[in-house]
């Protein structure tokens, strides 16, 4: 292996272990009562190291998360969707690659999730990574539609996207987090969003 390789295969354990370390005082302690430099000594580094890979606990929180999963890639999906497909199904089959990858980060993702969950301080902040792509994805969909930016069908579907997309992750949280369960959580709340709250019609089950 070259220097290289090894120089980022260590950075890449370093971090990998002040992740460890700060999720396990989060939960053990709870994340108001941890600080920085308690992370930097359970991973058994300095506080300048802590620092050389986070800014804040805070980054700590949101650690592992990756383009794939981001705002762009949503966006880009329902740019390319095709033309004709019902805007409620555009954003179900954007969501569902992002969702594999949440999904595909198990283990992190709940435990980043159980954090935010029961840290009061840390609401607004697990809000925000749903709310902070809502403008640009009502754009992507007023686009979509031959509408007018700020076009309110497409804010309410924007929103409405966002809040699905959350929800489904607090209730995969909550019920255990097992693998395979996330998409159908997602699918059930898009039922709701095209066919009406209080509907007994269901689509069937995707694979």
């Amino acid at each position: 292996m070259s220097q290289t390789g090894l120089r980022a295969r260590n950075r890449s354990r370093t971090r990998d272990d002040i992740v460890e370390a700060a999720l396990g005082l989060f939960e053990e302690r709870g994340y108001d009562a941890t600080t920085c430099e308690d992370i930097a000594a359970a991973a058994d580094v300095s506080a300048r190291t802590f620092f050389r890979y986070f800014d804040t606990k805070v980054d700590v929180v949101l650690a592992g998360r990756t383009e794939e999963e981001g705002p762009q890639a949503i966006i880009a999906e329902v740019l390319d969707r095709p033309a004709g497909e019902h805007p409620v199904e555009v954003l179900r089959q954007a969501l569902r690659h992002p969702v594999g990858v949440v999904e595909s980060q198990r283990d992190l993702v709940v435990r980043q999730f159980r954090v935010m969950m029961a840290t009061p301080s840390l609401e607004t902040l697990r809000r925000e990574q749903f709310h902070r792509f809502e403008d640009p994805l009502a754009a992507a969909i007023a686009t979509r539609l031959g509408r007018q930016p700020g076009d309110l069908d497409a804010r309410l579907l924007a929103a409405a996207t966002a809040a699905a997309l959350r929800i489904s992750i607090e209730r995969w949280v909550a019920s255990g987090a097992r693998r395979g369960t996330l998409r159908p959580l997602l699918d059930e709340a898009f039922d709701r969003l095209e066919h009406g709250f209080g509907s007994s019609r269901r689509r069937p089950q995707r694979r």
